[in-house]
This record gives C-alpha cells, sequence and structure tokens, in this order.
C-alpha cells in the first residue's frame, strides 16, 4: 500500500506536489482547528496527514535537487 502511493507521488510533477503540499497544509490547519473546539476527526486523521506531507517534501525535494 505504501509503496503504491509513494509511486503516484512519485509520478506527480513538481506544480503537482507544491500543490497537493498547499491542500495537505490546509487539511491540517482545519483538523487542529476542529482539534481545539473538540469537533474533530482525531488525532489519527492529523498523523497520517502529517506523514503524507513529509513524503510529499521529500519527493519534492528530490525532484527539486536533480
Amino acid at each position: 500500500m505504501k509503496a503504491e502511493k509513494m509511486d503516484k507521488i512519485r509520478d506527480m510533477s513538481v506544480a503537482e506536489l507544491e500543490h497537493k503540499r498547499h491542500d495537505l497544509e490546509e487539511r491540517i490547519f482545519r483538523v487542529k482547528f476542529q482539534a481545539a473546539t473538540t469537533q474533530g476527526e482525531g488525532l489519527t486523521s492529523l498523523h497520517a496527514l502529517k506523514l503524507e506531507r513529509a513524503r510529499v517534501a521529500t519527493i519534492l525535494r528530490e525532484k527539486k535537487e536533480k
């Protein structure tokens, strides 16, 4: 499962990766805000979003170095 997700991320262009990273940042902000007001998805989804953001940032950095 993780390998498939990484392959999909690796196939994205730099612009797509930057857009996805921006979307993830917004989603993380919303989840944190909802958690603060006790109406959120929970810490599990926050952790998953942060992991995906880290994956995207890693691939984006690799592509920009080339």
